[in-house]
């Protein structure tokens, strides 16, 4: 996803870039990356997590159990401050998770050259995370590639 394609310059109209800066340690090669391929005037439609779903527990959700700090931000999977958790990562074959700061995911779109033209919060299921009840998880923005 941060590695340059085989798509030429100005390839595509649009984007549509879902949650995947989560498993990107670095953002920047991500969104020039995009940059490149969208024509001028395209759209990039992207989304990403609210970085404070990193900063808690989310341990039993369905039996209330109260949120509480757990991490530091930015969170890491290969970083993290609990060995437990860095073993259990790695045995698990899955990918690794990573937060980033609003100013990362935005200020680097805007770096990059994108025009932000609509941003919108959404929750998703208390069953996930008791944190939906008092913060958006997600964040999707439009950006267009200035003409």
């Amino acid at each position: 996803m941060a590695a340059p394609t085989a798509h030429r310059d100005g390839s595509f109209e649009l984007l549509i870039h879902p949650v995947p800066n989560a498993f990107a340690e670095d953002v920047r090669p991500v969104r020039a990356e995009c940059f490149r391929v969208l024509r001028p005037g395209g759209v990039l439609l992207a989304d990403f997590m609210n970085p404070l779903y990193f900063l808690f527990n989310h341990e039993a959700p369905g039996a209330g159990a109260p949120l509480f700090v757990k991490y530091p931000l930015p969170y890491s999977d290969p970083a993290n401050p609990d060995p437990a958790i860095r073993v259990c990562w790695r045995q698990s074959g899955l990918a690794a998770e990573f937060s980033h700061s609003p100013e990362a995911q935005i200020g680097r779109q805007l770096a990059a050259g994108f025009v932000l033209t609509a941003l919108y919060e959404d929750g998703g299921s208390d069953d996930i995370t008791p944190l939906n009840r008092y913060t958006p998880r997600y964040v999707a923005v439009s950006a267009m590639k200035r003409a």
